[in-house]
């Protein structure tokens, strides 16, 4: 986990500012996905809900710094716009729908 949160907080770096955004997203994406299929076994449900929020924060920061806001973004980048309008995946909803039985709700 702590290896794959350095890899995030390269890809949010500020190296990476001028780096078009659904990019960013798409490889932040790939990442997560790869990620999760790899540990999708076991009983890890508490470290996806902190990579998932330590993903969101890095985005929210890098968003803010690439376009140049005084504040951490949290008014304008809110999670809803990070994940339904950016894109980014949402780890533990995504691994909830994979264990749903077919045709819960």
């Amino acid at each position: 986990l702590k290896r794959f949160k350095e890899t995030i907080r390269e890809m949010t770096g500020p190296q990476t500012e001028r780096q078009d955004t659904t990019e960013l997203i798409g490889a932040i994406n790939h990442r997560l996905r790869g990620w999760s299929q790899y540990f999708n076994y076991g009983s890890l449900w508490k470290a996806y809900g902190d990579l998932d929020k330590f993903t969101q924060e890095r985005v929210r920061c890098w968003l803010a710094r690439k376009h140049k806001l005084d504040t951490r973004g949290e008014r304008r980048f809110p999670a809803k716009y990070i994940y339904s309008t950016l894109g980014l995946i949402n780890i533990p909803k995504v691994l909830a729908a994979r264990r749903m039985p077919c045709g819960g709700a």
